[in-house]
């Protein structure tokens, strides 16, 4: 006898060996085992999902004449018969060669006959969407009504494609596709009966590249056996199914997370050059991408999800940390738009290619998904900046602060040479951390002080009262004395009046026109701002909700510098801002009310000695 393909030696025999198909398989037998078999039925389903031989078992069980539990016996002369494809009472027609209107006359002219030796005529049509609108038509009678001997079958993967008219008349019943255990289950069972030596993982290839599809599997086990005969090895099935190595696309992904260009390209260079299959490559990236993702939402029982050895799935949760998810799936939707277009691509490897520089440089890509993800990485970076540097942000302090830590630090100098000169007690390190901090936050709002009561002492000169108030130690250098008299004329510029929202209101329509004037890379993030609020020497600033992924952007240490000392030079105070996003709404509606609040005042402005507004 000639060889035999293992789908066709291994094909089910009866409904208990269709695997993962149990919720149409046990209907099926009940209704045998009730006798309430209807008249016509449609099986639909992906490749290889086992349709057909599905269809065959039930017109074997129909026919069977010693069946008891729902399944054929498989040794009465009826089965037999039907095994060997010698029974006449079962027609198996392919409708994607048969689908005129004459062919369905034929068949309903063989209709009228009995069967001759079953019990049921069963006529099992094969991808029946194939068939024509008139053949359709032709059979819509006699499936409604056929005699009580004939059983139709009518199996297709495009159920879609079937009038309703038909679906109407059937019962319907959905072949899902099956779990990749049921067919690892399957697949080690048909080696170990062949004697076949297989590495799990080897399977495991073999039951990816088939997607759900049984007889996939069993083709391809079928072609690798081929290769070693009695034993399954990861390299044979790599090599003979074009597939490229787990370990292999890991590194490349790991090259295109940390930005290697060079590196990722040589590597694809030497995969193509092995004469790997290019669909095959971007299919495999596609799955490394999936089981990222997989790793990167979910904590644990990973293994549900991603059907690999357990040391694969430690490899990707520790290359998922180099990525972010809005990195992940835009590499996947990348990698699948190439799957579609590649196939009627003219050179494939150039369009792979540029794919894959597409991935590694997001500043090439224009889309969406590449935006967000280069804002993601700003502000990744910014806050480990935050994180390295706490005295940097996001209270910053002025020119002349920085000069006071460097004063009080020569202090503090001092002061411990003192006390080892027996004058004064020695503090302790965190003591004079915590003293020099104070004295830093302290000493503008105390050099303003002095310079307040230097001005009362003397109207005639009040700026010679305020050098002689603030002047410096005999024992500074000359250019301490320099940088303290700047500091005075900064301070000078203060005003006495408390900071109020009408103040910095009045100054925020210039504040957003030297910032795009100045400034235009991070004047979108302020557009459409507003003043939100005012709180002592605080003022924090309303961001547009959709711009609330600028915040810390704002809030890095250059541009709120830059914020900061704008504001602080429009209002001449010391200030400190913030910012936050809030509702559209509530954004517009809070300045108008301010704004009204303030035109009265301004009205009623002239009249401040006759009336006492309360």
């Amino acid at each position: 006898m000639s060889y035999q393909a293992l789908y066709r030696q291994w094909r089910p025999l009866d409904f208990d060996e269709v695997i993962g198909q149990s919720h149409i398989t046990v209907p099926l037998k009940n209704q045998i085992k009730a006798n309430s078999i209807g008249h016509a039925y449609v099986f639909s389903g992906t490749r290889g999902t086992g349709k057909t031989s599905t269809a065959k078992v039930f017109a074997r069980a129909v026919n069977c004449l010693n069946n008891k539990d729902g399944n054929p016996c498989n040794q009465c002369e009826n089965c037999m018969s039907i095994l060997d494809e010698q029974f006449i009472d079962v027609i198996e027609m392919d409708a994607a060669s048969n689908n005129s209107v004459d062919d369905i006359r034929e068949l309903r002219e063989h209709i009228k006959f009995a069967p001759s030796n079953g019990k049921y005529k069963v006529y099992i049509i094969d991808e029946v969407h194939m068939l024509s609108s008139g053949a359709f038509n032709a059979l819509l009678k006699t499936l409604e009504e056929p005699p009580g001997y004939v059983l139709f079958i009518l199996a297709t993967t495009e159920v879609h494609k079937i009038p309703q008219t038909i679906l109407s008349r059937c019962q319907r019943f959905d072949f899902k596709r099956v779990s990749q255990e049921d067919i690892f289950a399957r697949l080690a069972f048909i080696c170990k009966k062949l004697n076949v030596v297989y590495e799990d993982e080897a399977l495991r290839l073999i039951i990816r590249k088939s997607d759900g599809a049984v007889r996939d599997s069993l083709s391809s086990l079928d072609q690798c056996l081929s290769i070693g005969g009695n034993a399954l090895t990861v390299v044979g099935v790599i090599e003979m199914l074009g597939l490229v190595e787990k370990n292999m696309l890991l590194d490349l992904i790991r090259y295109m997370a940390v930005g290697k260009s060079g590196e990722a390209l040589t590597m694809v260079n030497g995969i193509l050059s092995d004469g790997k299959d290019i669909t095959q490559f971007v299919n495999g990236i596609i799955d490394v991408y999936r089981d990222l993702l997989v790793v990167k939402l979910i904590d644990e029982n990973h293994h549900l999800l991603i059907n690999a050895s357990q040391d694969y799935i430690d490899l990707l949760i520790e290359l998922s940390k180099q990525f972010t998810e809005p990195q992940i799936a835009r590499g996947l939707n990348a990698f699948i738009e190439l799957s579609k277009s590649i196939k009627y691509a003219q050179n494939q490897r150039i369009v792979f290619e540029a794919t894959l520089v597409k991935v590694l440089h997001p500043e090439a890509d224009t889309s969406n998904e590449a935006l967000l993800e280069r804002i993601a990485k700003l502000e990744q970076k910014i806050a480990q900046g935050y994180i390295a540097n706490k005295s940097d942000s996001p209270l910053v302090k002025s020119a002349m602060t920085t000069e006071t830590t460097e004063k009080t630090t020569e202090i503090a100098v001092e002061n411990q040479e003192t006390a080892a000169a027996g004058e004064i007690p020695v503090e302790s390190a965190d003591e004079v951390d915590v003293k020099q901090e104070d004295d830093v936050l302290k000493e503008p709002f105390n050099e303003v002080e002095k310079l307040k009561e230097s001005t009362s002492k003397s109207d005639e000169a009040p700026h010679e009262a305020a050098q002689e108030a603030l002047k410096p130690e005999e024992t500074a250098s000359d250019a301490k004395k320099e940088a303290m008299n700047e500091k005075v004329s900064d301070i000078i510029e203060f005003t006495d009046s408390a900071l109020t929202f009408e103040m910095v209101n009045e100054v925020w329509h210039t504040f957003m026109e030297t910032v795009q004037r100045e400034k235009k890379g991070i004047y979108p993030a302020l557009e459409g701002a507003a003043v939100a609020d005012v709180s002592g020497n605080k003022i924090t600033i309303g961001l547009r909700a959709e711009n609330k992924l600028f915040v810390g952007v704002l809030e890095s240490k250059q541009n709120y510098d830059y914020l900061n000392q704008l504001m602080h030079s429009l209002v001449k105070h010391v200030i400190q801002l913030a910012f936050m996003a809030v509702d559209n709404e509530k954004a517009s509606d809070e300045p108008i009310e301010k704004q009204k609040e303030q035109e009265i005042m301004a009205f009623f402005k002239e009249y401040q000695d006759v009336l006492e507004i309360k």
